[in-house]
């Protein structure tokens, strides 16, 4: 056990409760310079790049503050309950077991109690948006009162605008109460950004410029960096990549310049996803984008359930021999639950691979196909292989073609195409209700769509080859996938139409000999 005097000096000098008692031999400068000012002051909010160690550090901050204030409780949150029990009290298990000076009490998965009024506890919050979750959610947070109270939130930027402020009464009362955030700075659409516009905050950023790894192959700005594309574009390929991988790593657990370079050499320096997450700055998202990096991310962050009956809608961007690739995205309800990508396929065999996904379960399915190029071959196999048999007839297709005019009167007025419309639909559902699996694709492409307004007022969606050319990238296959499974769920009137229409082809249809029609 720590004597009184240890701890009143541990409690000044952090950082040496981190080395003394839980053993860490190395800290870097600006690790130290986060640790101290959490120590100095009451409310600390820090937008960190990516790999740079703030997950660690939360972690053994836990345990400083439990360690040294009698009868203290912590509160600790994330976005989801992944974020809660797999990273930060991952981390602050590993320092637990590996302390030189026992911490003493109990450790649970998310949850260290030394006796019942001290402990630390970590809460994931519901993304659901009914007012009744929100009141549950909030309930979580209410309650918790002492002398020495720390409230800490992981990856900020995602924690929902009703938490914060239920926090607000836990942070009313207390001799010594810490309110410490912590994020990626992907958005300024945040409670997270307001945090460094107010001047109770101790505001810091950590960037991959702080990295020993960065610095020690003389990467220390954003100019170092373009310097270093220039000469890697004028490599060939194998020289290249040689001079990638020898790049220095003295500490590989924190960001390496491979990776850092690598990222900007793909997206450049101003997308969304390299000015967030390695430069370790909130985006400046122009107003020609479609959809925000942070709805990506929300959208990532949701955890909905599938119902049993839920529908499924199944939407294929078709490419056949160049670099492009056919992309299959499957919906459930609100949920996306599988992409599959595969490249230089023929009509034959896109349609194939789509059979494959719609037989995979019974759930009335519609089948939404990009119908321009090889699309309509694809769209014709399958309604071949309906009339067939070899689709069950509760499987409807449709085709769809983004260069289509819209149909009602207000879509008309606002929108060039269907396209337009439908990319505007994948944006409002990715920030209020679709639950997209985590795939760095969609955080490459979907931020990186653009639109402009026409000269009379209509909204227009870049072409695939304006997109390609400026990006210098592949075709965003994957976002138009997703896009037009995402049109199912929102088009009922379109969905009875293509149903009824498809209907009477099959009905009109001469069936194949050998079936039985009544198998429907």
């Amino acid at each position: 056990m720590l004597k009184k005097e240890h701890i009143l000096k541990l409690r000044k000098y952090p950082v040496k409760f981190f080395k003394i008692v839980l053993g860490v031999s190395r800290l870097e400068e600006y690790q130290q310079q986060i640790i101290d000012a959490i120590a100095k002051h009451d409310k600390v909010c820090i937008a960190a790049s990516h790999s740079i160690g703030k997950t660690f550090i939360l972690g053994r901050i836990v345990l400083w503050f439990l360690s040294l204030y009698r009868d203290s409780v912590i509160i600790t949150t994330a976005p989801t309950h992944r974020q809660v029990v797999k990273l930060l009290w991952g981390e602050l298990a590993d320092a637990y077991r590996k302390s030189r000076v026992p911490i003493g009490g109990t450790l649970k998965t998310n949850e260290l109690q030394i006796s019942d009024k001290w402990y630390a506890i970590g809460f994931s919050p519901k993304k659901e948006s009914s007012s009744s979750d929100m009141e549950q959610r909030g309930s979580t947070f209410q309650g918790f009162h002492a002398l020495y109270v720390m409230v800490l939130f992981d990856e900020a930027t995602g924690i929902p605008v009703d938490i914060w402020k239920m926090v607000e009464g836990i942070l009313a009362s207390g001799k010594i109460v810490k309110f410490v955030c912590v994020g990626n700075p992907t958005t300024k659409n945040c409670e997270f950004f307001n945090c460094f516009k107010k001047a109770a905050w101790k505001k810091i950023k950590t960037s991959c410029f702080d990295s020993p790894n960065m610095i020690a192959n003389g990467f220390l700005n954003i100019d170092d960096i373009k310097a270093e594309i220039n000469v890697l574009k004028t490599l060939s390929q194998e020289k290249r990549l040689v001079r990638l991988e020898n790049y220095k790593k003295p500490v590989p657990y924190l960001v390496t310049a491979q990776w850092v370079i690598g990222y900007v050499l793909e997206l450049g320096t101003e997308h969304a996803l390299v000015v967030s997450k390695a430069f370790g700055e909130f985006p400046e998202e122009g107003e020609d984008v479609v959809i925000k990096l942070y709805q990506v991310e929300r959208a990532m962050e949701r955890e909905y359930i599938v119902q049993p009956d839920d529908m499924r809608f199944i939407g294929v961007d078709c490419a056949r021999y160049g670099s492009d690739l056919s992309i299959i995205t499957e919906i459930i309800g609100n949920k996306v639950t599988r992409k599959i990508a595969f490249k230089k396929a023929n009509t034959m065999q896109t349609a194939n691979e789509v059979v494959k996904v719609i037989k995979d379960c019974s759930r009335k399915t519609y089948v939404l196909v990009d119908g321009t190029g090889i699309g309509s071959g694809v769209v014709d196999r399958l309604n071949q292989l309906r009339i067939n048999g070899e689709i069950p007839k509760y499987v409807i297709i449709i085709e769809v073609n983004f260069g289509q005019g819209c149909k009602n009167d207000y879509d008309k007025k606002h929108y060039v195409n269907i396209k337009a419309k439908i990319f505007k639909n994948l944006a409002d559902d990715l920030e209020n209700e679709l639950d997209l699996i985590e795939d760095d694709i969609y955080l490459k492409e979907l931020p990186n769509l653009k639109y402009k307004i026409t000269d009379k007022g209509l909204i227009q969606m870049e072409s695939k080859d304006d997109y390609k050319q400026r990006t210098g990238g592949q075709s965003p296959d994957s976002s138009d996938s997703l896009a037009i499974a995402n049109y199912g769920r929102n088009y009922q009137p379109s969905r009875k139409e293509e149903e009824t229409k498809a209907n009477e082809y099959f009905k009109n249809t001469t069936i194949a000999p050998g079936l039985n029609q009544n198998a429907w």
